[in-house]
């Protein structure tokens, strides 16, 4: 489910004008499913699939990979989230929030700091600016 979600993101990242990159390799752990270029910024979207309020999971190397960069204020890192057709986004910005979102519900996503929900084309204008 999770790969049928990336490719609705590739098309329509495609469509805006992004270049992207899928990452889909298992000798580097950790690494977010996306890279991006926008005309207005680049970063890592991680994506996950959740249904109904199950919570969603992050491995530990995907926690680590996004917590040590999130350090950097240059650093622009993402987790999109399908559920049931619906997409939420959170920017990844501090430690506290991506460990958060190892147990966070779809349905307690907005608690986080800077998020959005509603269709796909209005995740990536959150995500572009």
């Amino acid at each position: 489910m999770e790969a049928q979600s990336n490719k609705k993101i590739l098309k329509a990242a495609h469509k805006l004008g992004w270049m992207c990159q899928r990452h889909e390799d298992k000798f580097a752990m950790g690494v977010p499913d996306i890279s991006f270029v926008s005309p207005y910024k680049n970063g890592w979207i991680e994506t996950k699939f959740t249904r109904g309020d199950q919570k969603l999971k992050l491995r530990p190397a995907q926690i680590n990979w996004l917590c040590d960069r999130a350090k950097l204020p240059q650093f622009r890192g993402y987790i999109v989230l399908e559920n049931e057709g619906n997409w939420f986004v959170a920017e990844i910005s501090t430690d506290d929030r991506t460990r958060l979102l190892e147990g966070i519900k779809p349905s307690t996503f907005h608690e986080l700091g800077r998020t959005h929900e509603g269709p796909l084309p209005d995740i990536l204008a959150f995500i572009q600016h």
